[in-house]
């Protein structure tokens, strides 16, 4: 009898436990499911991944846009209130704001370039919202400066300028002289006779100083060149002086008379003349931008160079007398130090304003 009732007892408690814990499984597997904007609010605080221009970038272009990056989607509304760009010159800037399709990436175009050479300092406030109305933790700050800008005037290499004749004779020792000969040897030049023949001038300018400013943007570059004297008619019968820009390296050869135009917008010019009523004194100029950017870009394979040629648009007058005009070259010769009321010698230039870093 005894037995048997321990034996019942058992039993009714392995029954209970039993059903306990089925019951306690039940319970665990009807979690309640979490609501739409509950989950929404369990997401983390909105911040900022990534900024354009990176923070302390220096040398950015004056009419940069602002980019924005956020962690996910953000309140437009809010998001723009709280930005702000500032430039230390220029004061705060007012602009437009775009978005992208998911709303993650915030463009600011300011209605007006920033300064050369200032700082612009980017605030977004923690005030800005995501879609769920969650704000930033703390406000996030950058700061980057506008590239600078400066104006050279480089003055030609005498060791390199000089002209040319198209039978191939070359000279860097004395006068720039473009345009026909009739025969006569000018002075200092050897013989034999240079016999009804046309000279083009050339004129090399050394930019290291830019390369070594990390030059990025030529804004502008003007070619002055100072014409002194006349013989004939160079300009009636030959036509308009141009300027060409040629390559022709780290020295002036008989193949440079023929070198190619380079390949870049506005690289023959025609320079301004002003040889009018018996007066032949005066600079002759005209803008290279393109050309010298251009220079820049491959001043590796150009040995820092910028180069230039001066031709009459005809080439040989037909009259058979010496139509030609003269410059100074980019040294001082001799007779500017002995009579320089007389001969000045104003030298070649070549001026530059660029921005840098």
């Amino acid at each position: 009898m005894k037995t048997q009732t321990a034996s019942k007892l058992a039993n009714k408690l392995w029954l209970s436990l039993v059903i306990a814990f089925t019951l306690l499984l039940g319970s665990c597997s009807q979690q309640p499911v979490p609501s739409e904007s509950e989950g929404l609010e369990s997401q983390a605080a909105p911040t900022v991944l990534a900024t354009s221009p990176v923070s302390a970038t220096i040398g950015v272009a004056k009419n940069t846009n602002i980019r924005i990056l956020f962690s996910q989607p953000m309140d437009k509304v809010s998001t723009q209130a709280a930005f702000s760009a500032t430039g230390l010159s220029s004061g705060v800037h007012a602009g437009v704001f775009s978005w992208n399709a998911t709303s993650t990436v915030l463009t600011f175009n300011p209605n007006v370039d920033f300064s050369y050479g200032e700082w612009v300092a980017v605030t977004v406030k923690m005030t800005a919202k995501d879609v769920s109305g969650q704000t930033m933790l703390i406000d996030r700050n950058f700061r980057f400066r506008i590239a600078r800008i400066k104006r050279v005037a480089l003055t030609s290499e005498r060791s390199l300028d000089g002209h040319v004749f198209e039978s191939g004779q070359v000279y860097n020792n004395n006068w720039l002289f473009v345009g026909d000969t009739n025969g006569a040897v000018p002075s200092g030049y050897p013989q034999p006779a240079i016999t009804n023949q046309f000279a083009r001038g050339f004129l090399s300018f050394d930019i290291s100083s830019l390369i070594t400013d990390q030059a990025k943007q030529i804004v502008s570059a003007q070619l002055s060149v100072y014409q002194f004297d006349i013989n004939g008619n160079p300009y009636q019968e030959m036509g308009d002086l141009q300027a060409q820009g040629v390559v022709y390296g780290a020295s002036l050869e008989a193949a440079d008379f023929a070198a190619p135009v380079q390949t870049v917008a506005g690289a023959t010019q025609t320079l301004a003349t002003f040889a009018t009523m018996g007066w032949t004194d005066g600079y002759k100029s005209a803008s290279f931008t393109t050309k010298v950017q251009s220079d820049l870009t491959n001043a590796a394979t150009q040995s820092n160079r910028s180069q230039f040629r001066l031709k009459f648009n005809g080439d040989v007058s037909p009259d058979g007398t010496e139509d030609r005009a003269s410059f100074y070259p980019g040294d001082q010769l001799q007779i500017c130090q002995t009579d320089p009321v007389n001969h000045p010698c104003h030298k070649p230039q070549l001026f530059v304003l660029y921005t840098y870093p």
